[in-house]
């Protein structure tokens, strides 16, 4: 096969440079169109020369090789399988024992008592050095004088100017010792009194040389008639009676509430002595206990003085 490959290039070489020798051209190569039958190629107008013997005999022509056909394969002849047979497992060794130990009893001996571990003292840790403490005192503030504020002054009551028809409340000191006597005592206190205990004694308050505060004591009880009674002698003359009660922590007080325009008229409107009440009130009040011979409830003081509030 490679022989006849190899003439048929030699001849195809021949043929291309006859054609260079003649001067002809070389044939149009037609290419297919897509999708259409290629137009068969014409026959060239002037035939193909034949080779001469001299150009054929210039040719070299290679033998063929020949190959020697391949020996077919020797049978593979089948081999028989042995059987395997496990040898016999050998028979365990017999266990060896120990030859036996003849236990003697030694003789008793005295049990060492064990010995106290010698006690270590304990370390004692350097106390850390003392690092003096710097102080901080506070920034000093001098003291600023305080301002000086006017004395409040006290509103003052207007002159007496016409006596007062009145048994004690808003009668001046004179007034009233000339009813009451000279004081039983007198220490310079918020107090004097005018009588005795035994026969009925009076404790008086007085504000500017006015009298605002009147309390009656008797050691003998007297019942809420005599109180009430004693109460508005206290009084200037023409106090009316407006209302009564009781105050809320105190239920056994009886507080009763009386008017008087003269009061305002010695007094004056803007009396500090009213304490929130309306101007020319006055009160009489008296608290009552259980006598525990009698059963009756009595009193052994009335009070009398100026506002509504006791």
């Amino acid at each position: 096969l490679c022989g006849i490959g190899f003439m048929m290039g030699a001849l195809a070489l021949a043929s291309f440079v006859l054609f260079l020798s003649a001067g002809q051209p070389l044939p149009p190569l037609i290419a297919a169109a897509p999708f259409q039958q290629a137009a068969p190629i014409p026959a060239p107008a002037t035939p193909l020369p034949t080779p001469s013997p001299e150009l054929v005999a210039a040719i070299p022509v290679m033998p063929l090789e020949t190959t020697a056909p391949a020996a077919p394969p020797e049978p593979i002849e089948p081999q028989p399988i042995q059987p395997t047979v496990a040898a016999p497992a050998a028979a365990p060794d017999e266990p060896t024992l120990p030859a036996p130990v003849e236990i003697v009893d030694a003789p008793p001996t005295e049990a060492t008592p064990p010995q106290p571990a010698p006690e270590t003292p304990p370390a004692t840790e350097a106390a850390p050095p003392l690092v003096p403490v710097e102080a901080t005192l506070p920034p000093v503030v001098e003291a600023r004088p305080e301002p000086e504020l006017p004395p409040t002054a006290t509103p003052s009551l207007p002159p007496a100017t016409l006596p007062i028809n009145s048994g004690g409340l808003g009668l001046t000191r004179a007034e009233w010792e000339a009813k009451r006597g000279s004081p039983a005592e007198d220490d310079g206190g918020a107090l004097v009194r005018y009588g005795a205990p035994e026969t009925g004694s009076y404790d008086v308050s007085f504000t500017e040389d006015r009298v605002m505060y009147v309390r009656f004591d008797n050691e003998q009880g007297q019942d809420a008639e005599f109180l009430e009674a004693m109460g508005a002698s206290l009084l200037p003359a023409d106090a009316q009676f407006v209302n009564s009660y009781s105050p809320a922590l105190t239920p056994d007080m009886v507080v009763r509430v009386y008017k008087s325009q003269s009061l305002i008229e010695q007094l004056g409107i803007g009396c500090y002595c009213w304490f929130g009440g309306e101007p020319g009130t006055a009160i009489v009040m008296y608290t009552l206990v259980s006598d525990p011979e009698s059963g009756e409830r009595v009193s052994n003081s009335v009070t009398v003085g100026t506002g509504s509030s006791p």
